[in-house]
């Protein structure tokens, strides 16, 4: 029974530790990032999207000034398209997870996203709202970022709710910080190369 309650001990500070302070920074949901990383990016990935649907979200996401690396992540907790493989064509017409008639098909889809995103964003009124976070037992600050992603969650309320309150901005979290490490790699390695190769042609 003690080394029972030992782990279960250990466990709850490790989760506690790796709990995040807020979901989004306000600057990493306005970041720019090149379109040719972000390509190569999907390119790594178990994709069933073409090069048009591709670039309609890095267009669109540009547009509206959202950074393509959150649509991505908020499509794949949605419909798993962007690592589900061909299995998950099936779901593009409710790729960002919005469940009205008038919004289905993927360029719908991930127009009205983008847009409703960047609405929230730029209407937040972080006063005025506390999250709880039930699954992880910790409270989490509110940004203009974090909000927009609760007002766009089919799950949010107003008030702390059940579980589902958090669920949806909670697997969105771990993969936009999955995404985030692999695109940094991208940036990082092909940043190298073009040093490389700018020290060559100098000598």
């Amino acid at each position: 029974m003690k080394s029972i309650i030992f782990f279960l001990l250990i466990l709850s500070s490790y989760i506690f530790s790796r709990t995040p302070k807020t979901f989004i920074t306000e600057k990493q949901f306005r970041k720019r990032i090149s379109n040719h990383y972000i390509l190569k990016f999907l390119r790594t990935r178990n994709c069933c999207l073409n090069l048009k649907e591709k670039r309609y979200i890095i267009q669109t996401a540009n547009r509206f000034k959202i950074n393509p690396m959150l649509i991505l992540g908020k499509m794949q907790g949605e419909s798993s398209v962007i690592d589900g493989g061909r299995d998950k064509r099936k779901y593009k017409y409710m790729a960002m997870g919005i469940e009205k008639k008038w919004a289905y098909g993927f360029y719908r889809q991930v127009w009205y996203a983008c847009k409703t995103l960047d609405y929230h964003f730029r209407n937040a009124h972080t006063k005025k709202f506390k999250v709880y976070v039930y699954d992880l037992g910790k409270k989490i600050k509110l940004n203009r970022a974090a909000y927009a992603l609760f007002k766009y969650c089919p799950w949010w309320y107003a008030k702390p709710a059940p579980y589902e309150f958090y669920c949806g901005n909670r697997i969105f979290y771990w993969i936009f910080r999955k995404y985030n490490r692999k695109i940094k790699k991208i940036i990082k390695k092909n940043s190298l190369k073009n040093w490389e190769g700018t020290l060559l042609a100098k000598k």
